[in-house]
């Protein structure tokens, strides 16, 4: 894919591999509508910057790009050509804007379900330098999808007439997570596991009480501090 792709932008874009990496961003890299999207990881938002095309003109590369919002003051979606040469200072300005968003305190915000999502992400802190970087291991893996499992195994139990449409939907978001653990990194997975179990405490005190022996047991004992005798991928397949 990287081949395709010409190296003054690959250049450009490096400086910008962790921050994308932190869980906080979403890169589709598929190509159906252009080289590549960054998507803004939180629930319900429709910001992303889209690079559409790049090509050789009078021997400068040319980039066309379309990114939401377009500044503080337009939440709509803009569409803008440029050089190479100022790719960098256009994905910081519209990184700058979604980092506000993400940090300023408003009316619309839940703050008791991020100060729960916070309480998680600080239990899922890696000292794990290449965390923004790097996948978990393949046994790393298979107990975090058991893991996941006997959530779902929890919510499922839980579930009534009253609460079905919320359990529902966690159940289905822990399918996800399931699902995006190889294609994720370290960083991605906990961001989104801190914000599934915030939305399980803040449904339920009874809810999270089932499902916290294994958070601690087995993600942050076993996962985030490193058991120092894994099982092996053959013991946990068996």
């Amino acid at each position: 894919m990287k081949k395709e792709i010409p190296l003054a932008l690959l250049k450009a874009l490096e400086p910008f591999n962790e921050r994308l990496r932190s869980g906080h961003y979403v890169i589709d890299t598929s190509k159906d509508e252009g080289l590549f999207t960054i998507w803004d990881n939180d629930e319900g938002s429709r910001f992303s910057f889209s690079l559409n095309k790049a090509e050789v003109r009078d021997g400068a590369l040319h980039l066309l790009a379309a990114y939401i919002p377009a500044s503080e003051v337009d939440i709509n979606r803009l569409v803008v050509t440029m050089k190479v040469e100022s790719f960098g200072k256009v994905l910081t300005q519209w990184l700058g804007l979604v980092d506000e968003y993400r940090s300023i305190n408003t009316i619309f915000d839940d703050p008791i379900l991020k100060k729960y999502e916070e309480d998680f992400d600080a239990k899922f802190e890696s000292a794990d330098a290449d965390a923004t970087v790097n996948s978990f291991s393949l046994e790393q893996q298979l107990l975090l999808d058991e893991a996941i499992t006997k959530v779902i195994y929890q919510l499922e139990a839980k579930r009534d007439e009253a609460n079905q449409e919320s359990i529902t939907a966690l159940i289905q978001e822990a399918e996800q997570i399931k699902d995006s653990i190889t294609t994720s990194t370290k960083r991605e997975t906990f961001s989104k596991l801190s914000k599934l179990f915030a939305k399980i405490q803040k449904g339920s005190l009874k809810w999270i009480k089932e499902v916290y022996p294994i958070i601690q047991k087995e993600i942050i004992s076993q996962i985030v501090k490193g058991a120092l005798h894994l099982p092996s991928a053959t013991d946990l397949l068996q």
